[in-house]
C-alpha cells in the first residue's frame, strides 16, 4: 500500500512547511488562546499611524503566503498520521483514507489560490508552487491507497 519512507517523507515535509509558515502558526495560536499577537511593525502614515500593524495587514501578502505554507505542512503531517492508522488496518481505514485525501486536496487548492493572489501582486510564489506540486503527489498517493482499500473490501 505504502512504505514507511512515504510516512517519514510526509512528516519531514510537513514540519518544514509548518516552520516556513510559523508566523501564521503563532498568529493562529494567539487567536485561539485570545492572546495578543505582535508583528513588531507600526503604521507610518494614515489614520493608524503609530499603531501596530495587524498580522493580516502586513505588506507583501504575508498572511496569505505564510498561512498557505503552514496549512499545507499541517495537512501533510496529518496525512502521515492518518497513514499510520490506515496501515494498521482498522475498520476505519477507508474513511480515514478519504479524510486524508480531502485534507490534502483542500490544502493544495488553498495553495493554488495563494499562487494566484501572489502572482497578481507580482510576487513569485515559489513555496506555494512547490506545495501544489507536492500536494498533487500526496493526493495521488492517497488515491492509490483508497483504490487498494476499496478493492480489498470487495
Amino acid at each position: 500500500m505504502f512504505s514507511g519512507g512515504e510516512i517519514w517523507f510526509n512528516v519531514v515535509v510537513g514540519i518544514i512547511f509548518m516552520l516556513l509558515g510559523r508566523g501564521f502558526g503563532g498568529y493562529a495560536i494567539a487567536k485561539i488562546t485570545h492572546q495578543p499577537h505582535h508583528t513588531g511593525q507600526e503604521w507610518r502614515e494614515g489614520p493608524k499611524a503609530g499603531q501596530e500593524v495587524d498580522y493580516p495587514d502586513l505588506e507583501g501578502n504575508v498572511f496569505a503566503s505564510e498561512s498557505a505554507m503552514f496549512l499545507f505542512g499541517l495537512a501533510v503531517a496529518i496525512d502521515a498520521g492518518l497513514r499510520v492508522l490506515i496501515y494498521r488496518g482498522t475498520s476505519m481505514s477507508r474513511p480515514l483514507a478519504y479524510l486524508a485525501l480531502g485534507i490534502i486536496v483542500a490544502a493544495t487548492l488553498y495553495n493554488l489560490y495563494v499562487v494566484g493572489v501572489l502572482l497578481k501582486g507580482n510576487i513569485t510564489p515559489f513555496i506555494s508552487l512547490m506545495a501544489v506540486a507536492l500536494g498533487g503527489y500526496v493526493a495521488f498517493q492517497q488515491w492509490a491507497t483508497i483504490k487498494i482499500l476499496n478493492r480489498d473490501a470487495h
